[in-house]
């Protein structure tokens, strides 16, 4: 069973207002929430998707120790790591997946395996 463990990080968006013929500023918190299964980020809710009042979400599925799909709200995208729990998080090949069942290669040039 994966420990599950969420994260939120809050900064301040400085505004620029204006008011009565007066420019002023003011300071609105921006949030991003993170939640982690195990060792790994599963979903993600960016500062613009927290404003919603219904946030959707980007989130993370590990299909093999070596290869992930995000899925995003408009888009989804699957990445294959050059090995499994590479420190430097180094892509070996990128699928967008669109609105239709086919997937498009960004780059067609892959990589050679690690050690090679």
């Amino acid at each position: 069973m994966c420990s599950v463990a969420f994260s939120l990080i809050t900064k301040t968006q400085t505004l620029t207002t204006f008011a009565s013929g007066t420019l002023g500023t003011m300071g609105r918190p921006v949030t991003t929430g993170l939640t982690y299964a195990g060792g790994r980020v599963a979903t993600v809710t960016d500062a613009e998707q927290s404003a919603q009042t219904t946030p959707a979400r980007t989130t993370f599925s590990w299909t093999d120790p070596d290869s992930v799909t995000v899925a995003r709200p408009t888009a989804t995208t699957g990445y294959e790591l050059l090995i499994a729990d590479d420190t430097y998080a180094r892509v070996r090949s990128v699928l967008r997946h669109g609105p239709s069942a086919r997937s498009t290669p960004v780059h067609p040039r892959r990589l050679p395996a690690a050690g090679h």
